[in-house]
């Protein structure tokens, strides 16, 4: 296993593995007021997962995702998403992709 990130907890990546498991995460997608339209919910030990650095880059990976405009950091694990013609279950699909990279990188010996 690779060294552990600052920020991150060796035991709890030890417990969950990498690579992440998907139904070890799950991203609470709610719908959102005016001007956003989703407001996004990760596991709480998502920085405990990756490490700080790797955490904190995760609005600007969510952003990339096509059909995402913005995003913001709301609260530690609460994203705002603006965007147009992605449905919830796409963007689901998405986020998930972004935070299996998110992890590969973290992951990283």
């Amino acid at each position: 296993m690779a060294a552990t990130p600052e920020g991150a907890d060796p035991y709890i990546r030890q417990d969950m593995g990498y690579p992440p498991k998907k139904s070890d995460w799950n991203f609470e997608i709610q719908p959102a007021t005016a001007p956003w339209s989703y407001r996004v919910g990760l596991f709480e030990g998502a920085e405990l997962y990756l490490g700080t650095r790797i955490f904190m880059s995760l609005p600007a990976r969510f952003q990339k995702i096509h059909g995402v405009i913005r995003v913001e950091q709301e609260d530690r694990e609460w994203y705002l998403v603006k965007a147009k013609d992605i449905n919830s279950a796409q963007l689901q699909d998405a986020l998930w992709r972004q935070f299996q990279a998110a992890a590969s990188e973290a992951f990283q010996p």
